[in-house]
């Protein structure tokens, strides 16, 4: 994975997440020196919640992504890894505040009920999410047209993660920051 690292990081000059088998210091920086801004985590930091101290301990919390794979069970969601094959033995909720509170600089969650499906965002978990950490919330799963996009943006999200939408090229990155643009939501320009 570090030599594809080190080559996005060279032709691409935006912010690299990169995540997957990330277990401690030692894969977290053959990663950074490959060029990654951040590292995200799932898995390991289930099996061990220390991780997440110990890398914002060492690159700071802006470096520090949990990813977490939200799946709904009635009026709550739990946090599942491995692909959405293993529950973790979190509630979502509390798990995102947990890895906030140890020192986890942003929180990536994925619905795995509404990913791929391009049929609309689960607001119910984004504003949930919102009401209890206040750091940086990034949401991906079940975007299927603009106005997913800005139900999501319309919710306080900080950045929304598109998948489907743009693979199977139901929308582009241009026509995205058009409407957006016009719509008056504040974009990056480039």
């Amino acid at each position: 994975m570090k030599e594809i690292v080190a080559e996005v990081a060279e032709k691409v000059f935006i912010p690299i997440t990169v995540g997957g088998g990330i277990d401690g210091i030692k894969s977290a920086s053959m990663l950074m020196k490959s060029g990654a801004d951040k590292v995200a985590i799932n898995t390991a930091a289930t099996k061990n919640p220390n991780i997440i101290r110990e890398l914002s301990d060492y690159y700071g919390s802006q470096a520090v992504v949990i990813s977490i794979e939200a799946k709904k069970s009635g009026d709550s969601w739990i946090a599942m890894t491995e692909n959405g094959r293993n529950h973790s033995g979190y509630d979502v909720l509390q798990w995102a505040e947990k890895c906030k509170d140890l020192g986890a600089g942003e929180i990536f969650v994925t619905s795995i009920d509404a990913d791929g499906r391009k049929k609309g965002i689960d607001k119910d978990l984004i504003n949930k999410l919102n009401s209890c950490i206040d750091i940086p919330l990034i949401y991906s799963g079940g975007f299927g047209n603009i106005e997913h996009i800005k139900d999501s943006l319309d919710t306080g999200l900080h950045s929304v993660c598109l998948g489907s939408v743009l693979h199977y090229e139901d929308l582009t990155i241009n026509s995205i920051k058009e409407s957006l643009s016009n719509s008056q939501y504040n974009i990056r320009s480039k």
